[in-house]
């Protein structure tokens, strides 16, 4: 992992240009919690295209955690799903990728799913491409159980 500290990343992102539909406020905003909070709740609606999705972005600079990102779900209930998640990666206990027992009992609240593909992870992820300044950042599917 390229470890940059937040103020570089602050530093060279604010002479960088806006990313793609977020304004100045907006920007300030994101940084802001991703300093705060160690993460920011992006939420996109769905379109023709794609499905609404909602992810994290910070987990990786903070926590050395893959980002989480989750489809389909209403808004309010994705973006639970991920607050969940960076909760229990804030205090030392993320989720395990992997059961013990090769699946998660039926009470474990979600299965994660690694997403490999890179150029995926940009163009679905593109805040968070953004804010790592177009470096790798693993990515967690989170399908609700």
């Amino acid at each position: 992992m390229n470890k940059k500290s937040f103020n570089e990343r602050v530093e060279r992102l604010s002479q960088s240009p806006n990313p793609p539909t977020f304004d100045c406020q907006d920007r300030i905003q994101i940084l802001s919690d991703i300093r705060d909070r160690k993460c920011h709740i992006v939420k996109v609606e769905g379109n023709d295209q794609h499905p609404s999705y909602t992810y994290s972005v910070g987990l990786w600079h903070h926590f050395g955690h893959p980002e989480f990102i989750t489809f389909s779900q209403s808004e309010q209930s994705g973006e639970q799903l991920i607050d969940d998640m960076q909760k229990l990666v804030k205090v030392g206990q993320p989720p395990a990728i992997q059961h013990p027992s090769g699946k998660p009992p039926e009470d474990y609240p979600v299965k994660l799913q690694p997403i490999t593909d890179e150029q995926w992870s940009r163009d679905f992820l593109s805040l968070a491409d953004w804010f790592y300044d177009h470096d790798f950042f693993p990515v967690l599917e989170l399908f609700p159980n």
